[in-house]
């Protein structure tokens, strides 16, 4: 019985401390909610503070890193060595005159890697990238009349 009672001013008790409480912290909570609202509002509608201009205008330094680069051109122009010009083009006609030599000189179907390597053996096409070459070659294949297509590979007839 006595703990009845005890718990029951506790409980009283509690309740007083948590209405008081609630009194002194109910006015804070409303002006907190009135700042969240104006807060929002400033955010909402995209108002930022305007700063100035960052970085350099856009041709302010155009025209000196232009005169720099030219005189920087020239001097590496003169001090470079002279590149040795390119490999001439190849005549036309030239690539399917080459396959159907290289197939008759291998004597055996080639696949179109062989027939790459056997050209880039040919002084005419030294300078070609292999990769083109090749390319080429698949291409170019498909169209030559004297070039037939076997389970081995490609052979001349």
């Amino acid at each position: 019985m006595a703990n009845e009672k005890l718990n029951e001013v506790y409980s009283e008790m509690k309740a007083a401390a948590q209405a008081e409480v609630f009194s002194q912290i109910q006015p804070k909570l409303a002006q907190l909610q009135k700042l969240m609202t104006d807060l929002e509002g400033l955010l909402g509608s995209g108002a930022r503070p305007k700063r100035g201009r960052r970085g350099r205008k856009p041709g302010a330094a155009k025209k000196t890193i232009r005169k720099a680069t030219k005189k920087a051109a020239k001097k590496a122009a003169k001090k470079a060595p002279k590149k040795a010009k390119g490999g001439k083009r190849v005549p036309k006609g030239a690539l399917e005159d080459a396959l159907v030599s290289a197939l008759k000189s291998a004597g055996k179907p080639l696949s179109p890697a062989g027939l790459r390597d056997a050209l880039l053996a040919m002084p005419m096409f030294k300078s070609h990238n292999p990769k083109n070459l090749y390319s080429q070659i698949s291409q170019k294949i498909k169209n030559v009349k004297q070039i037939k297509k076997t389970k081995d590979g490609y052979s001349a007839s």
